[in-house]
């Protein structure tokens, strides 16, 4: 743990969650990290700690592959709740064929994920 409060932070903006949460949530209250780093774009963030340019805290389904494939470690092994959400949505209209042909890949991809168990389904195509 002290390795990581001395490391430069790499953090995603948009969610709620950050580093004091995370840090806070282990009773490390007082401690007040400095985000060294700040992102609106996860992949750019992803590639900033590749690069290792610091310590990321991100969500787990943009993480998994590349903690999978080995190119990024966890630092920690706390994982904190997030109270995120990505939706797939759509216009009130008929949906054309290459949108519905996009949905369904999705769809079908999301059934391999390691978290799909997590996922809302309703959903209907």
């Amino acid at each position: 743990m002290e390795q990581l409060i001395e490391m430069p932070l790499i953090s995603i903006m948009g969610y709620r969650e950050g580093w004091h949460s995370w840090f806070g949530e282990q009773g490390l209250v007082e401690l007040q990290p400095m985000t060294s780093f700040e992102s609106d774009n996860t992949t750019m963030a992803i590639d900033m700690a590749e690069a290792g340019v610091g310590a990321l805290l991100g969500l787990s389904g943009h993480l998994y592959e590349p903690l999978q494939s080995g190119r990024l470690i966890k630092a920690h092994e706390y994982e904190m709740e997030a109270e995120c959400g990505h939706y797939l949505v759509l216009p009130n209209r008929p949906m054309t064929a290459k949108v519905d042909n996009f949905c369904r890949w999705m769809l079908e991809e999301l059934e391999q994920h390691p978290c799909k168990d997590n996922l809302d389904w309703n959903l209907s195509l």
